[in-house]
């Protein structure tokens, strides 16, 4: 046996390979785009991306949820994601200092909404809007639905669009 191991690089997709059959039905199917190659300057090489990149997306496409219900989800996300996925779980304040440190603007967002989402809801408001899991139950859509509106009423977001400008 050698003693020089053969390394693999990563690279990206072949030029010219497409998704399989699985993936095209996945999340609602595939769009593409065209971008440029970092290999062969000057050519355009397809980028394929899933339609619906969440949950949210697909109900918000089939009706399920209004815009303004599907707003208050997308914030929802991210202050959960930025306040409990993308924290150190070994957090542990070895200070003073950092006991004292004040709350950041996000963890006051995420208090305030498990405030205002009633508990019974609060499960499934995490499971779809947070951590990006399809609903198992029509039980759980007509609680995401409750949670996310009264988001939307205490945020004010139904009255934004109201008060907007309107695009011409």
């Amino acid at each position: 046996m050698s003693k020089h191991k053969h390394k693999k690089s990563i690279t990206g997709p072949r030029t010219g390979a497409t998704p399989t059959k699985e993936r095209r039905s996945q999340n609602g199917g595939l769009i593409w785009e065209a971008i440029p190659s970092s290999v062969r300057p000057g050519q355009l090489v397809r980028r394929y991306r899933a339609v619906w990149e969440s949950p949210l997306d697909a109900y918000r496409a089939y009706g399920v949820l209004s815009r303004d219900e599907y707003r208050a989800g997308l914030r929802f996300h991210r202050a959960y994601y930025g306040v409990v996925l993308c924290r150190r779980a070994d957090f542990r304040p070895t200070s003073d200092e950092h006991a004292s440190w004040k709350e950041t603007a996000v963890e006051k967002l995420l208090k305030l909404a498990r405030k205002i989402i009633a508990p019974e809801d609060l499960n499934a408001v995490i499971a779809i809007c947070g951590h990006s899991q399809p609903a198992r139950n029509p039980r759980a859509l007509t609680c995401l639905k409750r949670g996310l509106g009264d988001l939307a009423t205490q945020w004010h977001l139904a009255a934004k669009e109201v008060c907007e400008p309107r695009k011409q």
